[in-house]
């Protein structure tokens, strides 16, 4: 069993033709390093000859860093299943036009060229995020469909940019859409079909073509719930086993652990008597403030949408926890905002409009201005940032208090 490196965003769809297997990694991890880690990769699996069946791809997860290496692997089946799923459910036709508008080594671009080969669409490659090169192209090229992450539909409607008349479908996942950002996006005639999946599914799993926060799983995949309230999936689109660089620099590997069939994720939601699934949040999402429970995803959204009414002065926002002698954690918001006139009066008002609307011990009477918030390549927010040095100076630093 041999592995082959690809360390390029411009792929063929013709991968999912072959019998190889690959391991795609980011460009910008160094070459040294990649071809060090797909070495040891493959020693691992000489030494170790595990039954993969047929042949896979390996993706780092969205929890990988240059020094953690945490390798998905999934079946070329596995991803073609969902891409044929996805397909199928909107009606994808011979010679429509995909924009690869995400990079293909996350699982959103890697599904992107199989559904372009399952259906034979052809493919059109696009490097960086600009939005400006964005418009043109899908205007050019006339585009059917492309993904983004909510950011970048967040760009397209700062600029009031109106969607050319050929795009079909936009698939948006990676992260919470605001509920404001979603209508004014396609009010300016963007098709948005926000989505719900992870690398260990291959792509999606649910779909929501409305504002609300509730999304319908595909026909083919079976969902429920644990006595956490933890959602478990089953589904011919699962991952294979993951591959991890211990401390001591050896290669571990676990098999996903499966309970009557269902995989139980670590996203917390509760489930609608029609079967639709309501996100709640993440284990890691949870902390508590004087005893009682906070939950900080369903916090950030209602921080977003109050800042939303302050565009453009403030472009992002969130909300992290520092521990505190007393009261075991306290909140602090996170503004991204260029540094001008009456921007601290725009956060006192948006602060103490969040305060009358949460509980008391979820209220923020602090915050932190700051010029640029830390994000992945495709515009996720990375949040672990903010567990820093560099984000605990700032906070010592440029910290300041509202006025109530």
């Amino acid at each position: 069993m041999k592995i082959e490196l690809i360390q390029k965003n411009n792929i063929e769809p013709s991968i999912f033709d072959d019998k190889k297997n690959y391991i795609i990694l980011n460009q910008k991890l160094s070459t040294l390093t990649a071809n060090s880690l797909t070495n040891k990769i493959n020693i691992f699996f000489e030494e170790n000859p595990l039954s993969m069946g047929d042949s896979f791809i390996l993706l780092a997860s969205s929890g990988t860093t240059s020094f953690k290496i945490k390798l998905v692997a999934l079946k070329k089946m596995a991803i073609l299943n969902s891409a044929h799923m996805v397909g199928q459910h909107f009606s994808f036709k011979k010679n429509e036009n995909w924009l690869t508008s995400l990079p293909c080594h996350h699982i959103g671009g890697l599904s992107i060229l199989a559904r372009s080969h399952l259906f034979k669409q052809r493919t059109f490659a696009f490097e960086k995020w600009d939005l400006a090169l964005f418009s043109k192209i899908i205007t050019d090229y006339k585009i059917n469909y492309c993904s983004l992450v909510p950011t970048q539909v967040f760009d397209i409607v700062q600029k009031v940019l109106q969607a050319p008349v050929s795009i079909k479908k936009v698939f948006v996942g990676g992260g919470h859409l605001d509920e404001t950002i979603f209508i004014k996006a396609t009010q300016l005639g963007w098709p948005l079909i926000k989505t719900y999946g992870m690398t260990e599914t291959s792509s999606m799993i649910a779909y929501s073509d409305s504002k609300e926060n509730l999304f319908t799983p595909f026909n083919e995949i079976k969902i429920s719930t644990n006595s956490e309230s933890k959602l478990t999936i089953n589904c011919n689109t699962l991952y294979t086993c993951t591959l991890k660089e211990g401390d001591n620099g050896n290669i571990d590997f676990e098999f996903p652990k499966l309970f009557d069939n269902f995989w139980q994720t670590e996203d917390i939601v509760s489930l609608t008597s029609q079967g639709k699934i309501s996100f709640i949040g993440r284990g890691s999402d949870f902390t508590k403030i004087k005893g009682e429970l906070i939950n900080l995803f369903l916090l950030r959204q209602r921080l977003n949408s109050l800042s939303i009414d302050f565009l453009p002065s403030i472009t992002n926002s969130t909300i992290i926890e520092i521990p505190h002698q007393r009261d075991g954690s306290e909140l602090i918001a996170f503004f991204e905002a260029k540094p001008q006139q009456n921007i601290n009066k725009s956060i006192n008002k948006i602060l103490n409009l969040f305060n009358n609307s949460v509980l008391p011990f979820e209220k923020i009477f602090s915050y932190v201005l700051t010029d640029k918030f830390p994000l992945t390549e495709i515009g996720k927010l990375k949040l672990s940032e903010f567990n820093t040095s560099t984000y605990k100076e700032l906070i010592n630093e440029k910290r300041s208090y509202i006025m109530e």
